[in-house]
């Protein structure tokens, strides 16, 4: 039997990518890790946590995925320590299962908002683990907490090179840029109308045609022309597909409008395309770095500022894939994050 188990729905996306990954690195450590899959369901987790109940009292830590925890995690035993790893914002997660789930998925959330409102929920945690301090701060989470933010393991720098390097480059004719709207729900998620905004104005102080590709899970395909700006909707693409398209693009667009980093802008430094971020004032301080990525903290500055470097992309592209590889390198590293909670395990 494992000392750690990883407990949570299977899911989809992101976070089951996190979730794979959080597991190999464990592994990576030496410590002996099982993944526990519980049912999906708001109300079905419940009772696969009761049948598993007993199975997971043998475990010495206890990882919860998946953000939100179940009622039955209270009564594990208390030299069971437990940690809770928040991908996502609670209340926006159950308001939207409230406002559009079917009845029963409704049901289960509003009895868990209920609960999450008079912080019930966050009983018997031990430790809290979140991408980033507003994540947890939005969660209501104010102590132990640690904070491990998208990451990668030392070898994937190279072998993600090589990748790019075999996808056919953009002719230069077009530029390219892309930003992927996810199945999540957060008011530190530009929408998709701002994005088209930004992306308008840009395409008037840029002479090329410029192509963007907004890729939606929950989008149609199809494509709008509005002036030299063609903007392309595509549904969900597989990860390969989706790591060929960054590597044919000149920018990544991140949605989050705090100082996180999304798994998307983290796949786009690996295969060497710049990325572009507005950042919120108030969370500029806790932002990890500076002239690696494409930022700024007032819209009317970010559309000047990706207008400069798509004018100049054939400069300015090289610049900022070198910076961005070496943060990777020294700040997102498995190697630079991992000792908070493998101090917790151990």
């Amino acid at each position: 039997m494992g000392s750690t188990a990883v407990v949570g729905p299977l899911g989809i996306g992101g976070v089951r990518y996190i979730t794979e990954r959080l597991l190999e690195a464990l592994k990576r450590e030496g410590i002996a890790v099982d993944r526990v899959v519980i049912d999906g369901n708001l109300l079905g987790q419940a009772f696969s946590y009761i049948k598993k109940m007993r199975f997971l009292q043998q475990y010495q830590d206890i990882i919860f995925t998946g953000s939100i925890p179940p009622q039955m995690h209270i009564f594990i035993n208390n030299r069971v320590k437990v940690a809770l790893f928040i991908h996502g914002f609670i209340y926006n997660e159950l308001s939207g299962a409230i406002t559009q789930a079917p009845p029963r998925i409704k049901a289960g959330a509003l009895y868990l908002l209920s609960q999450w409102n008079f912080s019930k929920l966050f009983n018997r945690i031990d430790l809290y683990i979140c991408h980033s301090i507003t994540t947890c701060e939005a969660n209501k989470i104010r102590d132990e907490f640690i904070l491990i933010p998208q990451f990668i393991f030392p070898e994937e720098m190279r072998r993600y090179m090589e990748k790019s390097k075999s996808v056919k480059n953009n002719d230069g004719k077009t530029i390219k840029v892309v930003t992927y709207a996810s199945f999540g729900d957060s008011p530190r998620l530009l929408k998709e109308h701002s994005l088209l905004t930004l992306m308008k104005l840009v395409s008037k102080q840029v002479n090329k045609e410029i192509e963007f590709i907004i890729i939606n899970p929950s989008a149609t395909a199809k494509k709008e022309y509005i002036g030299n700006l063609v903007v392309k909707w595509m549904p969900y693409l597989p990860r390969e597909q989706f790591l060929k398209l960054l590597a044919d693009s000149d920018l990544y667009i991140e949605r989050c409008i705090d100082e996180e980093l999304g798994l998307g802008s983290i796949d786009s430094a690996l295969m060497g395309t710049p990325i572009a971020k507005l950042t919120h004032g108030f969370y500029v301080d806790r932002q990890d770095y500076t002239n690696e990525v494409i930022w700024e903290s007032s819209f009317n500055k970010l559309v000047n500022t990706i207008s400069d470097y798509l004018n100049n992309v054939e400069y300015w592209k090289p610049f900022y894939v070198k910076r961005l590889r070496e943060f990777l390198l020294n700040k997102r590293n498995w190697d630079h994050i991992k000792e908070p909670l493998i101090k917790f395990l151990k």
